[in-house]
């Protein structure tokens, strides 16, 4: 028997987002300002996703700021993801927030439905119920010297 495979699917994709930004050329206040609209805007993006029944989300790079990443922000990033059990998200980190050792995206228990590139290696996540393969790679510094596509 064929497993099901859905017909059509929704996807959502973004990237550069930059959540926790320092805003360094901003004034405190007007910094957490910006910090919080930013917070604001990925939790509509978010709601945007659910309500419009989104089978898949992909982030393409610097979704945060590696060295400002607070508690807070990452604790608005699972919460959201968890409130989709059924909406696969696919990250990519950037070279703001690159996939290395001690990174958010090494440390922080993402749910199950959270899939992140971590390697400068083309690589594949394949989602069968869907019919869908998604191909990318994560930076794991903050430079790649290296073109994954090449070969």
């Amino acid at each position: 028997m064929k497993p099901f495979v859905k017909n059509t699917i929704k996807i959502l994709h973004c990237a550069d987002v930059h959540l926790d930004s320092p805003f360094s050329s901003l004034d405190l206040r007007r910094s957490e300002i910006r910090q919080n609209e930013l917070r604001g805007t990925f939790t509509s993006m978010m709601l945007y996703a659910r309500t419009q029944g989104a089978d898949l989300v992909l982030i393409a790079g610097d979704l945060f700021e590696s060295g400002y990443a607070s508690k807070q922000t990452i604790s608005i990033i699972t919460k959201q993801f968890e409130s989709m059990p059924d909406c696969k998200f696919v990250i990519s980190p950037g070279n703001h927030d690159p996939y290395t050792a001690g990174s958010v995206y090494a440390t922080c228990k993402f749910g199950e439905n959270v899939y992140i590139f971590d390697s400068e290696e083309l690589s594949c996540f394949t989602f069968n119920d869907l019919g869908v393969d998604v191909y990318g790679w994560g930076f794991t510094s903050p430079a790649i010297y290296k073109s994954p596509l090449v070969g």
